[in-house]
């Protein structure tokens, strides 16, 4: 293991910056704040990021893997409270992005990641 990643090659954020790159094709570069006033907590004084935002469109982009939706030893680190915290995370991100009636799109990567370049990649939003 290296850097707490199985390969010392592979980006931690690959699937972000797959999608990043993507999104960028048709839409160009999206913001450099990731980590708007919106999402300031006294946890998070500097806030929380979103993947990928775009504020003159008025929406942003989370990539959520499998760690958004159950517990992953790998990627919480042996810790399950690391993964109530990531929900409570995402739902507060959900409820600030919802008050704002910013439009979120999440897109949730069901595949390994290795399929989406073998394959022609399907974005879906939910």
């Amino acid at each position: 293991m290296y850097d707490n990643l199985w390969c010392p090659y592979c980006s931690k954020y690959k699937c972000e910056t797959l999608c990043h790159e993507i999104i960028s094709k048709y839409l160009g570069q999206p913001s450099k704040m990731r980590q708007p006033e919106f999402l300031k907590t006294p946890e998070f004084l500097a806030g929380l990021k979103l993947d990928i935002f775009y504020t003159e469109y008025g929406f942003a982009v989370e990539v959520q893997r499998e760690q958004h939706e159950k517990y992953v030893e790998f990627f919480h680190k042996g810790d399950p409270k690391s993964f109530i915290k990531q929900q409570a995370w995402d739902q507060f991100k959900k409820n600030c992005v919802k008050k704002l009636d910013c439009l979120k799109i999440r897109l949730v990567l069901r595949r390994p990641l290795y399929s989406y370049s073998r394959t022609p990649l399907r974005i879906g939003s939910h």
